[in-house]
């Protein structure tokens, strides 16, 4: 068997900060360029997330086949936020009253309080799918499930349909 002469790896000189700022801003052109003309959000005023301030919003789906509807949430918070995750619930009922529910969990940070991925203006993003079966309007509520009457350091919360 010949020997080969050794290659130099072509990404040697790519560092692991590179590929994660690589892939934020590909995730951050995903959902981006998939936003429909759909949306709900809510601004709070003292950049606080009272437990009963609720984001409610409608959604007509017009097929006629059942399918999963995907949607995005995105939360903007200060730096300042204090916890190290988000729990949130979303509560949807359907054209015929059925009631379905969806918890949104996530870690943020680490146990020292970093950070966890790279926050772009202290922006969290995820998205859900909801299945519809039949078609009507279906009635979502979005609610902070993090157990405090107040959720401090929340500016904004924002729900739009992904795709179309």
């Amino acid at each position: 068997m010949p020997n080969r002469p050794n290659r130099p790896n072509p990404l040697r000189h790519l560092n692991s900060s590179w590929l994660k700022i690589t892939g934020v801003l590909f995730l951050s052109v995903l959902f981006s360029c998939k936003r429909s003309s759909f949306s709900a959000e809510k601004i709070f005023a003292e950049n606080c997330w009272e437990i009963g301030d609720t984001l409610f919003f409608d959604y007509k789906h017009n097929g006629t086949a059942a399918v999963d509807e995907t949607f995005g949430v995105e939360v903007r918070f200060n730096p300042e936020y204090s916890y190290r995750n988000l729990h949130l619930k979303l509560l949807c009922k359907n054209p015929d009253g059925q009631p379905q529910e969806f918890m949104l969990n996530d870690t943020l940070m680490d146990a020292d309080g970093n950070w966890l991925g790279e926050p772009s203006e202290w922006n969290f993003t995820k998205g859900f799918t909801v299945p519809m079966t039949a078609p009507g309007t279906y009635r979502l509520a979005l609610i902070q499930y993090m157990r405090e009457e107040k959720l401090c350091d929340i500016k904004q919360v924002g729900v739009w349909k992904l795709g179309e």
